[in-house]
């Protein structure tokens, strides 16, 4: 029976000329991507091919018997053989998976007529299948695994193309999965044994399954320069703690629209945290959200322009976002709250907050015309010029709420006339953005010289909230996102008054440039943004190569301090045993000490090169013991010389000495050598005593050895606390601590110093820390920095990762609350 020929490769073209659903330019981009892919698939897989022999010979090697062996080896020639129709059919594959995608076909093998099996057989078949299919999904879950952000854009990108038809893992042409299957098809034409197919499998996942990587930036970075969603950013949310969740509940709870009054049910504690922040990737950002609840005036036509993705911003990596659906909710609540309050004419204070509504100042008359929002937007624009003339930078005094509240309605009166009103909602608003910069003033985890910055923005943010209250929702809101970055950025890097290239001048060089810059156009705040990430990310990238460095050197610091402790131990160990002359100890725990640590550094405890080291050790140790009969003078006469060479050997691969000085080391050694020769029964032994040690000796010693102290007392400045009863469950729990941990230890001051642990020594259980610049702060012993955190000048940091934003709405909203006895 002849083999049928495979069919040959379908080209897109033809298939696309009555494509009427999808526009033009797209078609040639699936050409395109389906090119790229092809390309790289292709070159990927040949490689494969390529190590196919060698992998077969290493297994045949091993193989367990002479049948075995057999088949790798005839599997070797019958792949060379077959390769060529292997790879057309995966070619094949990918290129139909492209065809089925643009014709909006479902992928994969339709099920066909089952062929006639018996019960053994169907069950070997069943086994089979499973164990490939398990094989595929393991492969496919790696790569989508690593690859989630390239893949949830990639599939964002061809819904596009196909207009908006979403695409998942079971119909992207690309998938990890459909690549392995296409892989499978390939197998089937090669017709190989189970032990070989296990062999390609493991190839098939290390040289193509791993390039896949590559493959989707290159898709995605195609289809960004054909300008199909060239912004999109990945939306990945974070989980928020149990406490967190709760409290967002709360608000969620108390923001769906209640009448005034009527009682609210609590809120489910045992709600589940992803209602507030989903599974990143569950759906596309603002797919499938609620529909804004209803809002008060205050919250009215907020129009969605701007993306409910999380914000990439540098300096908020990490951050706890809250839910957009949530941070709608919220805000619709404080707009209830401030409403009710105007509603019932409560009174316009909150002594709790320090809170003065902008009607205290200066109490309307009845009757006349309230000011504008263009009234409000030109005193606001003249506050802004006072304060650019007052203000310069560095900024040294906070502008308070309430003071400016008072200028601005001075201003408002400056022309003269009887007071006039200041509309409910624009009042409204003003006292909301005043509530947001008292709690910037009152942020505990802001430094107060940040705060001092940030409080100028009072002016421009509420000029800014006057006519955008998406500000106040929008995670994406470039003003929002400049005003969190800043904050963030505060706490993560300390600021430091002197340093006119860090934190704290560069936040007041963006506050400076709103205060001087801002007219009403927003794409100021994108800017500022842009180039605030661009700082962020500089001090990162600096922040990490200083901390490398400061790790590396104390790796290497703890590594010289374990080889010293190995090669003194190796010496003194046989010393008691053998008890050499007193010259003979000198040279062995001096010059031979350093050749010994010299040589566990470079080439480690296993190596050829420490164990011919111990060798001469002992050879050193037997040619000094006094030699009473024929045979050992004998020997010790041939062996003399070579031993003395191999020495002097070491000596000179250490580096640092001269020939003289090599010389000088070794003549008390030889001494002892000869007084062992010239020994008699019962007579003891005259050995030289040891010469004192040459000060220039140690020093080419130590810059042999990197230029590191040689007392271990030396190597680090270590303080060591005794006396404290420390609990063996911390001391586990610090055993298992991450890095990148943060701890805050209390200085002889009491001002708190936050640093971070870089590294900890497996072998002396040193944990360094670094400070926010990546510079080596302190090395502590695990059981010092035990006993400080057991007395209270040390403690597990606590960062706030939430938003400033975020965290500031929330507390205005329990804050109104709290004075409406709700």
């Amino acid at each position: 029976m002849s083999k049928t020929e495979p069919p040959k490769v379908v080209s897109l073209q033809s298939r696309m000329e009555n494509l009427d659903h999808i526009q033009p330019r797209f078609q040639q981009l699936i050409q395109a991507c389906r090119k790229i892919t092809m390309n790289s698939t292709a070159s990927a897989l040949a490689e494969m091919f390529e190590h196919i022999d060698d992998a077969l010979f290493d297994a045949a090697e091993k193989a367990e018997n002479n049948s075995i062996q057999t088949l790798f080896f005839d599997s070797m020639r019958e792949i060379r053989l077959k390769r060529p129709q292997a790879e057309r059919v995966f070619h094949q594959e990918i290129s139909q998976l492209f065809s089925d995608f643009i014709e909006l076909k479902p992928q994969g093998k339709q099920p066909g007529p089952a062929p006639e099996l018996d019960a053994d057989e169907m069950s070997l078949v069943q086994n089979e299948v499973y164990e490939e299919s398990l094989v595929v999904t393991n492969m496919a879950t790696k790569v989508n695994g690593r690859c989630t952000e390239s893949l949830y854009a990639l599939n964002q990108r061809l819904a596009i193309i196909i207009n908006g038809v979403k695409v998942t893992e079971q119909t992207n042409p690309v998938a990890p999965k459909k690549i392995a299957t296409s892989f499978c098809r390939a197998l089937e034409a090669l017709q190989t044994h189970k032990r070989i197919q296990e062999i390609l499998f493991r190839l098939f996942d290390e040289y193509v399954m791993s390039e896949l990587d590559k493959i989707y930036d290159d898709l995605n970075k195609r289809l960004i320069q054909a300008d199909v969603l060239p912004n999109l950013k990945f939306s990945a949310r974070q989980y928020a703690e149990s406490q967190g969740a709760k409290r967002h509940l709360d608000i969620a709870e108390a923001g769906k629209g209640d009448a005034p009054g009527k009682e609210r049910p609590p809120a489910q504690a045992q709600s589940s945290p992803s209602r507030l922040y989903p599974n990143p990737g569950a759906t596309p950002a603002g797919a499938g959200q609620p529909a804004p609840p209803n809002r008060g005036p205050l919250a009215s036509n907020i129009p969605h322009n701007y993306d409910d993705s999380t914000p990439q911003d540098a300096a908020m990596e990490g951050a706890s976002y809250m839910d957009p659906a949530v941070s709608d909710q919220l805000f619709s609540a404080i707009s209830d709250l401030i409403s009710n309050r105007r509603e019932n004419k409560m009174p316009l204070e909150i002594p709790e907050a320090n809170f003065r509504s902008v009607h205290a100042f200066s109490p309307p008359e009845e009757g006349l015309a309230p000011y504008t929002t263009d009234d409000l937007l030109n005193a606001l624009t003249a506050l802004q010029k006072q304060n650019i003339e007052s203000d310069g930078t560095p900024f040294t005094t906070p502008q308070t709420v309430n003071a400016f509240k008072d200028s601005l309605v001075k201003h408002l009166g400056s022309d003269g006339k009887a007071n006039r009103n200041i509309s409910p909602e624009d009042a409204d608003i003003i006292d909301l953005v005043g509530m947001l910069f008292d709690f910037i003033l009152d942020d505990e985890n802001l430094p107060d010289i940040c705060k001092t910055a940030l409080s100028h923005l009072h002016t421009p943010y509420l000029k800014i909230a006057l006519t955008d209250k998406e500000m106040f929702v929008r995670h994406q809101h470039p003003a929002r996102r400049l005003l969190n970055s800043m904050a963030q950025a505060a706490v993560l890097w300390a600021p430091d008054e002197q340093n006119d290239r860090g934190v704290l001048a560069k936040i007041q060089y963006v506050v400076q440039r709103v205060i001087n810059d801002y007219a009403g156009e927003i794409g100021l705040f994108d800017e500022l943004i842009k180039d605030f990430n661009s700082f962020i990310n500089l001090l990162k990238r600096q922040s990490e190569i200083i901390e490398r460095r400061a790790v590396e050197a104390t790796k290497g610091r703890d590594r010289l301090l374990a080889a010293r402790k190995k090669a003194r131990a190796t010496l003194e160990e046989r010393i008691r045993e053998q008890q050499p002359p007193k010259a003979t100890v000198h040279f062995l725990l001096s010059a031979w000490n350093d050749v010994l640590v010299f040589l566990l550094l470079r080439h480690g405890e296993e190596s050829e090169a420490w164990q011919r080291a111990l060798n001469i050790t002992d050879d050193i140790f037997w040619s000094v013991a006094p030699k009473f009969n024929v045979e050992d003078k004998d020997r010790l006469k041939e062996t003399q010389p070579h031993l003395i060479t191999n020495i002097k050997q070491h000596l000179i691969n250490l580096g640092g000495h001269q020939e003289e000085d090599i010389k000088g080391l070794v003549k008390p050694l030889v001494l002892c050598q000869r007084a062992a020769l010239r020994a008699e029964q019962g007579k003891e032994v005259e050995a030289p005593e040891p010469p004192p040690v040459e000060e220039q000796l140690e020093a080419a010693a130590v810059a042999s050895l990197g230029g590191l102290p040689l007392d271990e007392e030396e190597a680090e400045d270590i303080e060591v606390l005794e006396d404290v009863d420390v609990d063996p469950a911390l001391i586990s729990r610090l055993k298992q601590v991450e890095f990148g941990t943060w701890f805050d230890f209390v200085q002889p001051d009491q001002s708190l110093q936050r640093l971070k642990l870089s590294w900890f020594s497996p072998t002396t259980l040193n944990y360094m820390f670094v400070d926010s610049a990546g510079n080596k702060a302190a090395v502590k012993p695990i059981f010092t920095l035990a006993t400080e955190i057991t007395i209270g000048s040390a403690r597990f940091a606590s960062i706030e990762r939430a938003p400033l934003m975020d965290r500031a709405m929330e507390k205005i909203h329990n804050i109104l609350k709290l004075f409406m006895g709700k």
